[in-house]
């Protein structure tokens, strides 16, 4: 099972935060086999989070995978990980064995930061010519790479290992949506007007259909949505992107996509509540 939220302390201390109905409901989640903690991201995960961004980018060499982990430890107010808590007795509460990797993440980020140009880059290469865009989502993306302080522009990342359940993603989500809403006011940067959710899609070889999302709970994203982009992964990446994501072997009939999703920030609440519920 996943325990309540806590910050990456020795004694184990619990996470005083205004979140507290959402790590409820991260300790609810109980079909787990293994025990789990829900942690605030620590230097420790840089390795961890590096692996899945290097994935799930696999395809955009230009996005400087250290820099976007560090930022989102430096910003450590929003956002978990989730890692196997081991050696549980009364003497020793809390531990956490360093050689495991995580096995999911979640945070939001705005684009705006230095360190995120590589993605602005990559999100305006690809949506640039998509057809049926209104005016303002031709606005954002024309202005995404200028980098205007008028695109207030958050991306969120929402990582598991594919073996793990998606009931652990809920409760995150909902915890990183009540950490966002109350953090606004003392964080402005992330007051977003648009969100972009990136996330693994897959089809097979012979199908004229959309690919379809590897993580099920992601799929109120679809209805949710202004705007969808399908880009195939190159063939080349697919044996690494097994490695580092714990996928199972897949048939060489399956092609891997990335599907990147622009919701407008009501589009995003609306989503998450239909994710979270």
């Amino acid at each position: 099972m996943v325990q309540s939220k806590k910050p990456r302390l020795e004694n184990g201390g619990e996470l005083d935060t205004d979140s507290s109905s959402s790590e409820e409901d991260i300790s609810e989640v109980e079909d787990l086999e293994l025990d789990f903690d829900a942690l605030s991201p620590d230097l420790e995960d840089i390795s961890g989070i590096r692996s899945f961004i290097k994935s799930l980018l696999i395809d955009c060499p230009e996005v400087n995978d250290y820099d976007i982990a560090k930022f989102i430890i430096d910003n450590d107010w929003i956002g978990s990980v989730i890692r196997n808590c081991v050696n549980k007795n009364s003497e020793n509460p809390v531990s956490y064995d360093e050689d495991d990797p995580l096995f999911a993440f979640t945070s939001i980020v705005p684009l705006r930061d230095s360190c995120f140009q590589g993605i602005r880059k990559y999100i305006s290469n690809n949506f640039t010519n998509v057809q049926g865009s209104s005016n303002d989502i031709k606005f954002v993306i024309n202005n995404l790479l200028e980098n205007t302080m008028s695109m207030k522009c958050g991306w969120v990342l929402s990582e598991r290992y594919i073996n793990m359940s998606p009931l652990v993603v809920a409760p995150l989500l909902k915890c990183l949506r009540t950490e966002l809403l109350n953090g606004q006011k003392d964080h402005p940067g992330y007051d977003f007007d648009y969100i972009f959710w990136i996330t693994r899609s897959h089809k097979s070889k012979n199908s004229d259909q959309a690919p379809e999302l590897a993580n099920e709970e992601e799929y109120p994203l679809i209805s949710h949505c202004s705007l969808r982009v399908d880009l195939k992964v190159k063939t080349h990446s697919e044996n690494k992107e097994q490695i580092v994501c714990g996928w199972e072997k897949r048939s060489v009939d399956v092609l891997g996509f990335r599907t990147i999703f622009l919701l407008t920030f009501q589009q995003f609440l609306s989503a998450l509540d239909e994710i979270i519920q």
